[in-house]
């Protein structure tokens, strides 16, 4: 199959397969009418909840009028070898290449080309976007990791100067202890939301008003709004 053809997924997504050096990664690009920009959403396969996060993500994202980009960084073939799988996750450097794989193939279409695009990484999949936002710092408008490890980027948390927002459960206290050591590394526009109920397995309605956050704070970072929604996270340590 053509690699830039599209599948029916639902009325709102469609099926994607993007080149990546000599394996095809899958997709589900998410359209709305006169997008303002495109969220680029990369997961590493590693759990079906974090998926389940990424189109909740994304459909709150279409809500406010921003194309959605949702992709698997690992192929079939090598989430079928789980000793492969997981060396692979532990390579941010190879998973940011992934991504910068994806930026083309948005960047080649041209209902795509030129919009704006948010950067959002989940699980091992996260310190992969802080690596490649560093390295294409005018390719990006801002980023996300979620349940990720961002220490894993490296150099790249002092060299990355986009707006990055790290999002993690406070009741894993070592991956939260993690965010917070990487965020003393990070530049004055990157903050920390912390709170209970992250976890869409664990509280689908926190999951709900995760995402929606996180929304809001991708459109502020986009329209170049002054107001922080941060202040925010701790209404969501209320819920249940």
């Amino acid at each position: 199959m053509n690699a830039f053809q599209l599948q029916p997924v639902s009325r709102e997504e469609r099926r994607v397969l993007i080149p990546c050096d000599d394996r095809e990664l899958s997709g589900s690009l998410g359209w709305v009418p006169e997008p303002m920009a495109i969220a680029l959403i990369a997961h590493d396969a590693d759990a079906a909840r974090h998926r389940a996060c990424d189109f909740e993500l994304a459909r709150a994202l279409r809500g406010e009028g921003v194309a959605t980009l949702v992709i698997d960084l690992l192929g079939e073939d090598e989430q079928q070898d789980l000793e492969a799988a997981a060396r692979l996750r532990l390579d941010a450097n190879a998973l940011a290449r992934r991504l910068a794989s994806a930026r083309a193939w948005i960047d080649s279409r041209p209902e795509l080309s030129g919009l704006p695009i948010a950067l959002v990484g989940e699980g091992s999949a996260g310190a992969a976007a802080l690596i490649e936002a560093a390295t294409d710092p005018r390719g990006y408008a801002a980023a996300v990791t979620r349940s990720a490890q961002p220490l894993r980027a490296g150099s790249s948390l002092e060299q990355c100067q986009l707006p990055v927002l790290l999002v993690v459960d406070d009741r894993d206290l070592a991956l939260a202890a993690l965010n917070r050591a990487a965020l003393d590394r990070m530049n004055a526009n990157a903050g920390l939301l912390t709170a209970t109920g992250l976890a869409c397995s664990a509280n689908g309605c926190a999951a709900h008003e995760f995402s929606s956050l996180i929304s809001r704070w991708l459109i502020e970072q986009l329209v170049g709004a002054d107001a922080s929604l941060l202040e925010q996270a701790a209404r969501l340590d209320a819920l249940p």
